[in-house]
This record gives C-alpha cells, sequence and structure tokens, in this order.
C-alpha cells in the first residue's frame, strides 16, 4: 500500500515529510506494530496481540504528549 503524506503537527520543531503507513504489518509468518518514528515492535503470535500492543504505544504517546505540552 503506497503511503499518504500527512501533515505536520503543531508540536514538530522540526519540518519533515511524513506518510501515513500501515500500523499493523504481517511479516515472514509474524505481525509487528510501530507507531511514529520507532522500529516495529514483535513479533507477535496474533494480529489481535499486534493490535493490543499498539494500542497500549498509542496510549503512552499521547500520556507523553501531554506532560511536554
Amino acid at each position: 500500500m503506497m503511503g499518504v503524506i500527512m501533515q505536520q503537527r503543531a508540536t514538530d520543531t522540526e519540518t519533515r515529510c511524513y506518510f501515513r503507513t500501515e500500523r499493523i504489518t504481517f511479516e515472514n509468518g509474524q505481525w509487528y506494530c510501530s507507531v511514529r518514528d520507532d522500529a516495529p515492535a514483535g513479533p507477535f503470535a496474533s494480529k489481535e496481540d499486534a493490535e493490543a500492543a499498539l494500542l497500549l504505544m498509542l496510549r503512552d504517546l499521547q500520556t507523553e504528549d501531554q506532560h511536554i505540552a
């Protein structure tokens, strides 16, 4: 799937070109999830496990963003 160009967030200090990509991927028989510039997390045994980990990662990032702002 091709990425979609995203707008810069108001809190970003650098000008970058962001692309929206799939956050859950299946590679070599294993599931992975990723957010922002982080390396993929995993492998996970199931897509559901990867989705649960992704939700926790997103929650943690949101908490970090709220503490910075």
